[in-house]
């Protein structure tokens, strides 16, 4: 196994967090809007939106549970990869003897 480097500078983890945020708060920020604009339009048009917001947040959270269980194993599936290639041609990671 490949050792991982640790210390990630700060400022790198705040942009990544950030941006990772950012992502994250769209869609309901996006929805909030709609919900604004169409609420001026009547009862009904607010209730399809109602309908609407229900299935786009359920799409969502399957998406992102998706989003989330996959990345490990695509993560391990690369380390197991990359190793293979560097054994192949005979790299040794960083601190091995």
């Amino acid at each position: 196994m490949l050792p991982v480097e640790s210390g990630l500078p700060t400022r790198r983890l705040v942009v990544l967090a950030a941006s990772a945020f950012v992502v994250l708060a769209a869609e309901p920020s996006y929805l909030l809007i709609d919900t604004a604009v169409i609420g001026h339009l009547g009862t009904a048009q607010l209730g399809g939106l109602g309908i609407a917001v229900a299935v786009i947040g359920l799409l969502l959270v399957i998406g992102e549970f998706v989003e989330y269980g996959t990345t490990s194993r695509a993560a391990r599936a690369s380390v197991r990869v990359t190793s293979t290639v560097h054994t192949q041609r005979g790299w040794r990671p960083r601190g091995s003897h």
